[in-house]
């Protein structure tokens, strides 16, 4: 079986461009202590492609953007691989899985448009893919691909003594009857 990864079951957007719509033909780099290094590509027409360390090819999958539900304020994306993976955390088979942005925020340490490594257009992985947290940059340099323009997506740490990020940072994923409010201070 293969091993769809815990963080796909926390999938969302990320805090930096997504209003309630996710970019297609873009690149992430997400890591975990639990599942560790995995990088996904969200193409266009709701095709997924997953390279991860436990799996020795490119899973394909398909995505898409869930509304908010009434009341939580938070649009969720859904991912679904075949009905032959397994994700461990979850316990769950070839489900759909949706989950809200927050939980993807926490994962997403980089992303770079399009896709530099060619996993919508390759059953084999560009190179091979340790759980340790790693950079877009470095995979590309073992790969062998030109890469440019990688953008930090990594929420901030705030830490005591240290100021706030702006309150439209702060204020993300706020109910929408408490979204002004947060705002507004």
């Amino acid at each position: 079986m293969l091993a769809v990864i815990a963080a796909l079951a926390l999938w969302s957007g990320t805090a930096t461009s997504f209003a309630g719509s996710l970019p297609r033909d873009v690149t992430y780099l997400l890591w975990s202590p639990q599942t560790g290094t995995q990088v996904i590509y969200l193409g266009r027409w709701g095709k997924t492609y997953l390279w991860h360390h436990s799996v020795q090819q490119i899973v394909p999958g398909v995505w898409s953007v869930r509304e908010p539900e009434a009341g939580s304020g938070l649009t969720s994306v859904c991912l679904r691989f075949g009905s032959n993976n397994y994700d461990p955390v979850s316990g769950q088979s070839g489900a759909r899985q949706c989950h809200d942005r927050w939980s993807f925020e926490m994962l997403a340490i980089e992303r770079v448009a399009g896709d530099p490594f060619g996993l919508a257009t390759s059953v084999a992985v560009p190179t091979s893919l340790r759980p340790s947290q790693t950079t877009l940059g470095e995979l590309a340099r073992r790969a062998g691909v030109a890469i440019s323009g990688v953008e930090d997506v990594r929420l901030p740490i705030i830490r005591p003594g240290e100021a706030l990020p702006p309150r439209e940072v702060l204020c993300q994923g706020a109910k929408p009857e408490l979204l002004e409010r947060c705002l507004n201070g």
